[in-house]
């Protein structure tokens, strides 16, 4: 709505993980002279070819995620804290065997949430057992489900999950409702994103919640921000002058409490 507010036409698209698609995208924003582009990027540790094609046509652009190093506006939220929060909440519960089922096509993100979950077991002095960390390929509904399945194979015992995003934790829970294993009162489990579908009763998950609206908000009014910018200094201005100052805004996550955490509501 800030977009539409100040009189911005605004053009979606979806590329699915797909790099290719993601480049086309790009190609296809600035052959319609688009003013500037959001956009959540694949992440990866490898420089990201089009930034330099956006530089070059002057084209602001905001991130809402972290992809790699590159020196880009960026509005995200806080994935370390939010992992930190799901983990102290469930070893306040007493929980103390905590299953991380990451997601690898978000490197930055995982590693990040991993690296919350460390820190608030090493804040309740609880030992860190690394085959407590597994990754699927992918963050959908399946890729939990097939994680949880393969993880229940190796014989290790936990007493709660916490899972890349809601689809993932979806997915663990029809595993462990198949080999008879009920949530919380077998294994508690957290999500994060807070997705509409976690408020079911039926579904009850305690998750992460990402501000998605203020995500949107923030990085809108950054964007808008950019374009003025732009539009001051001129194409024939200096570019180096245009692309200083990046800003990197981290927006703070919460943690919504419902029954799969075994918490008392």
């Amino acid at each position: 709505s800030t977009l539409w507010e100040n009189e911005y036409n605004i053009i979606f698209t979806n590329t699915n993980y797909d790099r290719d698609k993601e480049t086309q995208a790009v190609d296809t924003f600035i052959s319609r002279q688009v003013d500037g582009i959001i956009i959540t990027p694949i992440e990866t540790r490898e420089p990201l070819p089009w930034i330099s094609v956006l530089n070059e046509n002057i084209r602001p652009i905001v991130f809402l995620s972290k992809a790699n190093n590159q020196k880009i506006d960026l509005v995200m939220a806080d994935d370390a804290e939010g992992a930190y929060e799901a983990v102290r909440h469930l070893t306040s519960l007493g929980y103390r065997k905590v299953l991380y089922a990451g997601n690898l096509a978000s490197p930055w993100a995982n590693s990040e949430r991993i690296r919350g979950y460390k820190r608030a077991l090493k804040s309740r002095k609880i030992a860190i057992d690394e085959s407590l960390i597994v990754s699927a390929p992918f963050g959908y509904l399946e890729n939990g489900y097939k994680l949880m399945k393969k993880f229940m194979t190796s014989g290790r015992r936990i007493d709660a999950v916490l899972a890349f995003n809601d689809l993932m934790a979806i997915g663990i829970m029809k595993a462990l409702n198949e080999q008879g294993l009920k949530v919380p009162e077998d294994i508690a489990l957290v999500g994060f994103d807070n997705i509409e579908i976690t408020s079911l009763p039926e579904i009850s998950l305690t998750t992460v919640d990402i501000p998605k609206y203020k995500l949107g908000e923030v990085s809108a009014k950054l964007l808008i921000q950019r374009i003025g910018e732009r539009e001051e200094l001129g194409k024939n201005k200096d570019k180096e002058t245009y692309t200083m100052e990046k800003k990197q805004i981290i927006l703070k996550p919460s943690l919504v409490i419902r029954k799969s955490c075994g918490a008392v509501l």
